[in-house]
């Protein structure tokens, strides 16, 4: 039995061209199919949840990092890496006697640590 809603929409689709009833009902197979895929895989994804969370209180894990990741596709990683290297300030250069300096006085600081 249909809901009034759904009576109505069907009486407007029935007054299209033949195309246009195809792609409605196309996307409508679309739709439903897509709300199977999602059931199925929330399903799924709950399972293995909950085997991870089990596997965490048997203390069966172990910490990798505490540092947060993202997922992203490899062209906006790329494109995100090329933007961060062209906002890094260039290296300061030293001078030899500049560089000299600093040499002998991380040479000094190092010799004292050890």
């Amino acid at each position: 039995m249909l809901i009034n809603e759904l009576k109505e929409i069907i009486a407007k689709v029935e007054q299209l061209k033949d195309e246009d009833q195809r792609a409605i009902a196309k996307l409508l197979e679309e739709e439903l199919q897509w709300d199977k895929s999602i059931q199925s895989s929330q399903t799924q994804l709950s399972n293995l949840v909950s085997e991870a969370l089990e596997e965490y209180r048997k203390g069966n894990t172990q910490a990798i990092s505490k540092k947060k990741f993202v997922v992203m596709e490899q062209k906006e990683f790329d494109k995100l890496q090329l933007l961060a290297a062209q906002k890094t300030p260039p290296v300061k250069k030293l001078s030899l006697v500049a560089g000299k300096k600093l040499a002998y006085k991380l040479i000094d600081k190092w010799a004292k640590e050890k």
